[in-house]
């Protein structure tokens, strides 16, 4: 996750030492983090992507609201196959 801005919050630490991370720091898809603690004391969080970084925009919420609406378009009958590039350049212009 890009580091925008350092940001101080609060968080509780429930039982079992758990802790609640606000949504808006939580980048889409992590679930799980590397924690170090720093020379004074600070817990640090980075993110494990579970699935390579090259890949993270196919799991984002707008990308698989996307492919639902392909499926949804392609169960409809509303897409086209072309058997060349011409076929669909004629298509295109009628």
């Amino acid at each position: 996750m890009p580091r925008i801005k350092e940001e101080k919050i609060t968080v509780t630490l429930r039982g079992k030492n758990q802790l609640t991370l606000p949504a808006n720091l939580v980048q889409e898809g992590v679930r799980r983090f590397y924690a170090a603690v720093d020379r004074k004391g600070r817990v640090i969080l980075d993110p494990i992507l579970e699935i390579p970084a090259s890949q993270a925009y196919f799991w984002t919420k707008r990308w698989q609201e996307g492919e639902r609406q392909s499926d949804q378009d392609a169960a409809a009958g509303r897409i086209k196959g072309f058997k060349d590039v011409e076929a669909l350049i004629t298509d295109l212009k009628h």
